[in-house]
């Protein structure tokens, strides 16, 4: 069903609204993921009785948290591209 939006001005305010407030909001996450990534490679250099097997568990642990904030990022990135694509299809008709 193809419903016009006369408040597409509206909606296309709205969509941009959230769009900086979700790259604000990645970009802090990003921000602080790295502090923490530093703070534990930093722990785990300074503290020789953590086994060898315990730092690796711990780079990679920290590495799987960077790789789900990465592929989230991508989601929400496309998912606002495909809304303001939608957008942009129901303004021309």
């Amino acid at each position: 069903m193809n419903m016009p939006f006369p408040e597409n001005n509206y909606l296309q305010s709205v969509l941009t609204l959230q769009k900086l407030s979700l790259e604000t909001t990645l970009n802090f996450m990003s921000a602080m993921q790295k502090v923490a990534e530093s703070s534990i490679q930093q722990t785990l250099e300074q503290a020789p009785w953590i086994p060898k097997e315990g730092k690796l568990m711990m780079e990679q642990w920290v590495g799987a948290l960077n790789s789900g904030r990465v592929s989230m990022e991508k989601i929400w990135r496309e998912s606002f591209n495909q809304m303001t694509d939608s957008l942009g299809q129901t303004k021309k008709q």
